[in-house]
């Protein structure tokens, strides 16, 4: 679950029985794989309390040194996470560069809420993140260039059962401006479970790249057939999605860059 406003009670206790199912001492440890059916089976028992306790261990383990938050924590950047329990750890979070003339102090608030993902065999193949808010989509965009990102993928629509899950980020025509950022919408292609759209980004500080070129081409495939509430009743298309959108990224490019409404579901599943 995703927190967009303080909780107004006390969360409701769990139940300790869960504990027979780990190593007895409440840790958790490496599944086998013939064991994962069962494994499953017993995280759905009484309610889902197994999912619930496993979530609870990651989000304990943040508190330690090792998985801290601290920039996603700052007063001034508190407001730039889509939901109050969503941050980006400090370990692998994306930082961006530090503009011409910044202080040190003005650096900590250049933040958006992403992190390095590492790929099957390639060491900070995604960056996970969530859906932009309309006072990030400048932050967004700088990561998109200094990251030298080729590819976005969408995994959600902009309202879901009435509930707004992400800003528009890019123009819906022509040209728009966030930032240091110019997007220019080139084409958009509209297929049955997903869009293709073609964005050019040009750096307004940047005159000339190694290549000859200030603009970009960016290519967003945005999947828009993710029920509002639940999983895909098929999961070929998703596949298929998933497959044309990481072969499209060239070999030099930089990071795939992933994002659902918090980053974390979704995009996980990419």
């Amino acid at each position: 679950y995703y927190l967009d406003e303080p909780a107004k009670s006390s969360p409701a206790q769990l139940s300790t029985e869960w504990e027979t199912h780990t190593g007895g001492d409440g840790a958790y440890g490496p599944v086998a794989v013939q064991d994962f059916a069962q494994h499953v089976h017993l995280l759905h028992a009484d309610g889902d309390i197994g999912f619930a306790k496993e979530y609870e261990a990651i989000q304990a383990a943040s508190t330690q040194d090792t998985l801290t938050a601290e920039h996603s924590h700052h007063p001034d950047n508190k407001q730039k996470n889509r939901y109050l329990n969503i941050v980006a750890y400090d370990h692998s979070r994306v930082p961006l560069r530090p503009l011409p003339g910044q202080s040190k102090r003005s650096s900590v608030l250049e933040y958006v809420n992403a992190n390095y993902i590492d790929g099957y065999d390639k060491a900070r193949a995604y960056i996970g993140t969530q859906g932009p808010l309309p006072s990030t989509f400048d932050t967004f965009w700088r990561m998109v260039w200094e990251q030298r990102v080729h590819i976005v993928v969408m995994i959600t629509n902009l309202v879901e059962r009435g509930r707004k899950k992400c800003d528009q980020y890019w123009p819906k025509e022509g040209t728009e401006t966030y930032g240091l950022i110019q997007v220019r919408l080139v084409q958009e292609d509209v297929l049955a479970t997903y869009t293709i759209r073609k964005l050019a980004i040009k750096h307004m500080k940047v005159k000339c790249t190694k290549s000859g070129s200030a603009e970009r081409t960016i290519l967003q495939y945005h999947y828009t057939n993710w029920p509002d509430h639940g999983t895909p009743d098929h999961p070929l298309p998703v596949l298929a999605f998933v497959r044309i959108s990481a072969a499209a990224n060239p070999d030099n490019a930089g990071p795939i860059i992933v994002h659902c409404s918090a980053g974390v579901g979704r995009t996980g599943t990419y």
